[in-house]
């Protein structure tokens, strides 16, 4: 199963369509927020499911939906947040008890506009960036889960 990892797309919509074509070819893609608005719009181009929560940008744009999500899917668990609850950008700590508590196999996030993907204690932690704002000095991005004979792994697609 492929899945594909967006974040941080703040309805910018050329980026938005250049992020899903490089991921037309999961199953699935997840939006780990800012704007939970734009998760329809990647519905109607994409065709298949998207799941999405919400982030702290979406406190300025009311929409109906949760900040965390804990999704089954081929046998994996993965934690889906935006990650500004667990103050992210100071470090992992917080998100990392949290994923340890839920005893999950990987962890989406986003919130910092830059890519990350470490594995941790078997934990697959994976922040796409952004396709529209990238920071740090990172190219857009976005980014890939893929879950194949019971192991999960993660990459980064520049875009």
């Amino acid at each position: 199963m492929r899945i594909g990892v967006l974040s941080d797309t703040h309805g910018n919509i050329k980026s938005i369509e250049r992020a899903v074509d490089k991921l037309k070819d999961s199953d699935i893609i997840l939006h780990a927020g800012d704007l939970y608005q734009d998760v329809e719009y990647i519905k109607a181009i994409f065709g298949k499911e998207v799941i999405g929560v919400l982030g702290n940008c979406d406190l300025y744009y009311p929409s109906e939906g949760e900040f965390e999500k804990v999704l089954k899917l081929q046998n994996k668990s993965i934690f889906l947040t935006h990650g500004h609850y667990f103050h992210i950008k100071e470090d992992l700590g917080m998100l990392i008890k949290k994923a340890k508590e839920l005893k999950v196999d990987a962890v989406v996030f986003g919130h910092t506009h830059k890519t990350l993907n470490i594995k941790i204690d078997d934990i697959v932690f994976l922040n796409p960036g952004s396709p529209t704002l990238p920071r740090g000095g990172f190219s857009p991005s976005c980014g890939m889960l893929e879950i194949q004979g019971g192991d999960i792994t993660s990459r980064i697609i520049e875009i």
